[in-house]
């Protein structure tokens, strides 16, 4: 039900990533899921599969998800982003995009999808060194606490 990559720093490359992928898509119960591909040797395309590969998990309700200083490019983003929005029954979100090329346009692909969440305990998300403004930031931050209305929620973002 838990399944725990960490590959940041490794020789861990696109065979065994292309290995990953399709083991994450027959796993639909999973329930946990942490992926740690900082500065990993593996390609940005099959980092896309694996992250595709865990929409799969139709029972995942924690993800944890690093890229930090992981080269993407804007489209690559912006699919990963939109990808995080299939997972409406999540109820944990962490994630790492520090020193990645995560903009505005992101963000607000991101924070219109954590809004839709529906089981939503605790959202957290990293962007140091990312390219979104920090008025961007402290406006969803603002628009989160007044949208979830739920004073349980953690909602924490670090810029």
């Amino acid at each position: 039900k838990s399944l725990v990559l960490d590959v940041q720093w490794t020789q861990f490359g696109d065979e065994a990533a292309q290995l990953l992928a399709r083991l994450l898509s027959t796993q639909p119960n999973l329930s946990e899921l942490t992926l740690n591909i900082n500065d990993s040797q593996i390609s940005s395309v099959n980092c896309l599969k694996i992250i595709q590969s865990a929409t799969q998990a139709t029972n995942l309700r924690t993800l944890e998800l690093s890229l930090q200083n992981f080269e993407l490019s804007s489209p690559e983003l912006t699919e990963i982003t939109e990808l995080l929005g299939t997972f409406r029954k999540i109820s944990s979100v962490t994630l790492d995009l520090k020193g990645t090329n995560f903009d505005d346009n992101h963000a607000d692909i991101l924070f219109k999808n954590v809004v839709q969440y529906e089981q939503l305990t605790s959202f957290a998300v990293s962007l140091d060194g990312t390219k979104v403004s920090e008025a961007k930031l402290e406006f969803y931050n603002e628009k989160l606490m007044k949208e979830l209305r739920d004073p349980s929620i953690s909602i924490r973002i670090d810029f």
